[in-house]
């Protein structure tokens, strides 16, 4: 059975298991170029939830096996995966006439391309010739080109000093072309990534990897900002809103294991549509053929008289990126009560009659949905709609 069936069927166990049992599990038993073995172990990475890829990194470093530093390599660019980047894995096993780069990835909004290389340590000598040279060949044949295209070292062992690597490359002729990062740092990039919700964060995000002249910080800073303030604007969008758009007396900045309801989301993704799914950004999700767009968000209860409220924050940018897909959902998760899963298509015919909001540059609408004693799921809209509020119990799962 194919790892990414396993872990469908028996995720407890899956992660109960050691790295070296995953791999053993898999195919050939051994990772190696265009075996099964690879093909099933990066497919299970796809799905896999950030803290098992932590899990398995540390096992990789901590033990010293044959396939440790290719799961590594692996686990790395599955990282540059979930930042955003389209990445194309490079070979285990260097051979001849063949560019020996770990990764290759490619920024979609910036067409940046960035030539991987993952080294376990820097204690041994890394020679920064020989990713110059991988870079320089790709150039060579077209693969990227030199104006937009760049070199990272990760370096994947934890709380190691650098500071030798980091002068050699300061003081070599490609200053202006290599970077070097630590792999608990990507893993950080990562996490932040997933906590973010506008699709520009991300876009931010993935320029920290590209050579900068930093003497100026301003740029720097304004990245910095960006992500802080989409990263914060979660608490306020949680605030219960009232029927003019204003905070409810009594409002309160819901305390919800976002953690644990996003997992049990996803399980309910992959059982109404049969494949797993991925992290756009916090609020966004495709599944893994990129078909398929999902708006999610979880509410806390908010008790009235003749029934429970349930309040969502609904942005512009969400709205641009379910537009791009054929097919999408909006879900909206009624903490201890159920999920709202309609088709985006019929969610979007009430978007234009909803209570809206703006705030500095962020624009959305007010998506308000009341549980009531009768069992019914309604959808309130504002006072002027034709139909308020909308029965919306048929796209209503009990959970």
């Amino acid at each position: 059975m194919a790892l990414v069936n396993m872990w469908r069927e028996n995720r407890d166990g899956i992660r109960d298991k050691s790295l070296r049992q995953i791999l053993a599990f898999a195919g050939e038993g051994k990772l190696a170029d265009n075996n099964t073995c690879s093909s099933e172990f990066r497919e299970l990475l796809t799905v896999a939830p950030l803290e098992l890829l932590r899990k398995y990194a540390a096992e990789a470093l901590s033990e010293d096996f044959p396939d440790a530093g290719f799961a590594l390599q692996d686990i790395t660019n599955e990282l540059g995966s979930r930042l955003g980047f389209k990445v194309q894995r490079g070979l285990y096993r260097g051979r001849q006439g063949v560019s020996g780069h770990d990764g290759l990835w490619s920024d979609p909004d910036t067409s940046h391309s960035v030539v991987i290389e993952v080294k376990r340590s820097s204690t041994y000598t890394i020679h920064l010739e020989t990713i110059a040279r991988y870079r320089s060949d790709l150039i060579q044949n077209s693969k990227i080109s030199e104006d937009k295209s760049s070199a990272l070292f990760v370096v994947c062992q934890k709380d190691e000093d650098t500071n030798a690597l980091e002068a050699h490359i300061r003081g070599s002729r490609h200053a202006w072309d290599i970077r070097l990062i630590s792999l608990e740092a990507l893993f950080k990039l990562v996490q932040l990534k997933n906590e973010t919700d506008n699709p520009a964060s991300a876009r931010l995000l993935r320029l920290v990897l590209v050579p900068r002249e930093y003497t100026k910080l301003d740029s720097l800073l304004e990245i910095v900002s960006f992500v802080a303030q989409d990263v914060s604007a979660e608490e306020e969008d949680e605030i219960e809103k009232d029927d003019k758009g204003s905070k409810t007396d009594g409002a309160y900045v819901s305390k919800l294991n976002r953690t644990d309801l996003r997992t049990k989301a996803r399980e309910f993704f992959l059982n109404k549509l049969r494949q797993d799914t991925k992290d756009i950004s916090r609020t966004l999700l495709e599944t893994q053929d990129g078909r398929i767009a999902i708006c999610y968000a979880p509410s806390q209860a908010y008790p009235k008289v003749n029934y429970t409220q349930y309040w969502f924050g609904l942005h512009d940018h969400q709205i641009e990126f379910m537009n791009k897909h054929s097919e999408g959902y909006a879900a909206y998760l009624c903490s201890k009560a159920g999920m709202l899963f309609m088709p985006w298509s019929e969610f979007t015919n009430h978007v234009g009659q909803m209570l809206e909001s703006s705030k500095e540059n962020r624009h959305w609408r007010h998506v308000i949905l009341q549980h009531g004693k009768d069992g019914k799921l309604r959808m309130r809209l504002r006072a002027d709609a034709p139909k308020n509020p909308v029965d919306v119990t048929k796209w209503f799962v009990a959970l």
